[in-house]
């Protein structure tokens, strides 16, 4: 009998072996539309945060710092025009 994971009433436990616990689904469909186009929205807003960053970005900012001036540490930098600080050579600093 087995716990009664293979029992069918009126036969014999040889022929409930073969009994199938699942049932496969004979109508599948999506049902989740919805979420698949929020996700690829989400992985096109990605790609072209990353593109903008890159094209536009500095990321010597990231690795070295910066002041409120704009003057990243660790190297000369350009004047920001209407900022009287910034341009300072920063080379000295770490």
């Amino acid at each position: 009998m087995l716990f009664g994971l293979f029992e069918c009433e009126g036969l014999p436990l040889e022929a409930n072996i073969n009994v199938t616990l699942f049932k496969r689904a004979t109508y599948r469909s999506c049902t989740d539309v919805f979420c698949a186009l929020i996700f690829f929205i989400n992985i096109v807003t990605t790609v072209a945060v990353g593109i903008y960053s890159y094209n536009y970005g500095d990321f010597r900012v990231l690795i070295n710092g910066h002041d409120s001036f704009g003057n990243i540490c660790g190297m000369e930098n350009t004047p920001i025009p209407h900022l009287s600080l910034s341009g300072q050579n920063m080379t000295s600093k770490p």
